[in-house]
C-alpha cells in the first residue's frame, strides 16, 4: 500500500558547498563553447522547440556565464530547480515558479491536483517498471534546491522515477560489456547520468551531449555530486582525445570529435524530436557512425518531427523494439505519442 502526499513539497532546500574552482571551469569553458558554437553550421544551433526556450528563459544564466559573474553563478546554479535556466528541463510546465514556488504564494486547488496526478503518474511507473527495487533507490541529495513529493515517507525529487528507470535499463544493456561508454544526447541537467554513475562507479564512463548552456548546468550538478570522479568538460585542454576520464561533457558541436565505434550505448530522451531536421539527420549520422552496439531513444511519433523517420542505418543495426512508452502522455487522451525505439548492431 503506498500512500503519495504534497506535505513539504515546495519548501526550499538550499544546499551549499559549490566550490569556486569549480564555478571558473565552468564559466571558463562556457565561454569557449559559445565562441565556437557561434562560427558552426545551422544544425548545431538552437532550433524549433528550444527557440522559445532561449529566447525567454536563458538570458540571465548565458550573461552571468558571459560576465564571470561567480556570486550570481552560484546561487543560479545552487537553485536551478527554482529559476529560469532550467526550464523545459523538468516539470509540468514553464513556470513551475510562479504557480508553486514564488515567496509567499498560496497555491491554487487545482494546480496541487495536476502536480499530485503528475506525482501519481510517474510513481506508478516506477513501480510497474522497477517492481524489485525499493523506493530508497529514489532518493538522492536535494542539489538545485528541489521541490519533491512524499510516498511512504520518502522524499522524491524531480524526474526521479523517469531517470532511474532509464538508467537501470541502460547498465542491463551493458551489462556484459566490460567498461562500456555511454553517451547521453540531450542529458536535461544530469539526471539520468546521476543515477547511472551512482550505482555503476569507475565501471562505465559517460559522456553528455547538449547545448552549451545544458553542459554547464549538467557539470556543475554532476560535480557537486561526484567530487571524486574525474569529470573533464571538453576543450579544458589540447587532450580531448584522451579517455582519462569518468564523465566527459562536450557540447553538441563537438559529437563530430568521437571516433567511429567508440560508443557502447547511444540514448537520447525526446530532444530529437524537438530539433530541426537538419539537426536530427546529422546527429543520427554521427550516432549511428560512432556507436558500437546500441542505440536507445524515445521520441514523438505524432509531432511534426516523426520518430518513425529517423535516418538509422539499418544497414549497421537493426530495430530491436518499438513501443509506446508509459511515461508520457499525450494531451489529446487518446494517441500514445511518446515511444521507446531500442536498436542493436547487426
Amino acid at each position: 500500500m503506498y500512500k503519495i502526499d504534497l506535505d513539504d513539497a515546495f519548501i526550499n532546500r538550499p544546499t551549499t558547498g559549490t566550490t569556486t574552482e569549480n564555478l571558473l571551469r565552468i564559466a571558463s569553458v562556457y565561454r569557449l563553447w559559445k565562441k565556437t558554437q557561434a562560427e558552426c553550421p545551422s544544425h548545431y544551433q538552437v532550433s524549433r522547440e528550444w527557440l522559445p526556450i532561449y529566447n525567454q528563459y536563458m538570458g540571465d544564466i548565458k550573461a552571468t556565464l558571459y560576465n564571470n559573474d561567480l556570486i550570481r553563478l552560484k546561487f543560479l546554479y545552487e537553485n536551478f530547480f527554482r529559476v529560469p535556466l532550467s526550464t523545459g528541463l523538468h516539470g509540468l510546465h514553464f513556470n513551475m515558479y510562479d504557480k508553486y514556488m514564488a515567496p509567499n504564494i498560496i497555491i491554487a486547488n487545482d494546480d496541487l491536483k495536476i502536480y499530485l496526478e503528475s506525482c501519481v503518474h510517474s510513481a506508478y511507473n516506477f513501480l510497474k517498471s522497477c517492481p524489485s527495487d525499493s523506493l530508497d533507490v529514489l532518493t538522492r541529495p536535494p542539489i538545485g534546491n528541489p521541490y519533491s513529493y512524499n510516498i511512504n515517507g520518502k522524499t522524491i525529487f524531480p524526474c526521479a522515477e523517469y531517470h532511474y528507470s532509464f538508467s537501470q535499463r541502460i547498465r542491463i544493456l551493458t551489462s556484459k560489456i566490460d567498461n562500456p561508454t555511454v553517451l547521453e544526447l540531450g542529458g536535461g541537467f544530469g539526471g539520468l547520468a546521476y543515477y547511472l554513475l551512482r550505482d555503476s562507479g569507475k565501471k562505465i564512463k559517460y559522456i553528455a551531449i547538449d547545448l552549451p548552456e545544458n553542459c554547464a548546468l549538467q557539470a556543475f550538478y554532476l560535480m557537486s555530486h561526484f567530487p571524486d570522479l574525474n569529470i573533464k568538460l571538453y576543450g579544458e585542454d589540447d587532450s580531448n582525445a584522451t579517455d582519462d576520464y569518468d564523465v566527459l561533457i562536450m557540447p553538441n558541436f563537438a559529437i563530430g570529435d568521437l571516433a567511429e565505434d567508440t560508443i557502447d550505448l547511444t540514448f537520447n530522451s525526446y530532444s530529437l524530436s524537438e530539433m530541426s531536421q537538419e539537426s536530427i539527420d546529422n546527429y543520427l549520422a554521427l550516432i549511428c557512425k560512432i556507436t558500437k552496439e546500441y542505440i536507445y531513444h524515445l521520441n514523438h511519433v505524432y509531432w511534426e518531427i516523426n520518430a518513425d523517420n529517423f535516418a538509422i542505418d539499418l544497414n549497421k543495426f537493426q530495430l530491436l523494439f518499438r513501443a509506446p512508452t508509459v511515461w508520457g502522455k499525450d494531451p489529446s487522451n487518446y494517441k500514445l505519442d511518446q515511444h521507446e525505439f531500442l536498436y542493436t548492431r547487426r
